[in-house]
Parts: structure tokens; C-alpha cells; sequence
């Protein structure tokens, strides 16, 4: 719906594998770049927005078991 030029994953150290694979098949269907932020991660409570917004992301994907922040950013 909103049709970002760009998009970032963020997910734990342990699918780090999944989310490459879904960053390329996001690139694939829908011909925008996908980055896979290789930071470490321990939740929500650490979704490394200042890494998206420095690759210049609309849209970042925060791929975790739970979401336990009350106030979202604006990616």
C-alpha cells in the first residue's frame, strides 16, 4: 500500500540466513533493494532504526517473537 523505494530486516543472530533469503525474494517480487541489518539483536527492544535510516529505508521489518514497545518510530 505504501510502495517504499527500499526496505530493512532486522532479526535475531539465529535466522539471520531466513532473512537474507526474505530480504532476496523481496528484491525479486517487488524490484527494490532489501537490507538485512547484521547487527545483533535482542528483540523489539532493539530494532537498530539509526542503521535503517542510514541505508536510507522506508520500511523496516523487525522480525522477532514479540512486540513489547508501546510507541512505534516512524519506519
Amino acid at each position: 500500500m505504501k510502495k517504499p523505494v527500499s526496505v530493512s530486516l532486522n532479526g535475531p543472530d539465529g535466522i539471520l540466513p531466513q532473512v537474507q533469503e526474505t530480504a532476496m525474494n523481496i528484491t525479486k517480487r517487488f524490484g527494490i533493494p532489501a537490507y538485512v541489518l547484521a547487527d545483533t539483536t535482542w528483540g523489539t527492544c532493539d530494532l537498530n532504526s539509526n542503521g535503517a535510516k542510514v541505508l536510507g529505508a522506508e520500511i523496516q521489518f523487525n522480525i522477532g517473537h514479540t512486540i513489547n514497545t508501546e510507541s512505534i518510530e516512524k519506519n
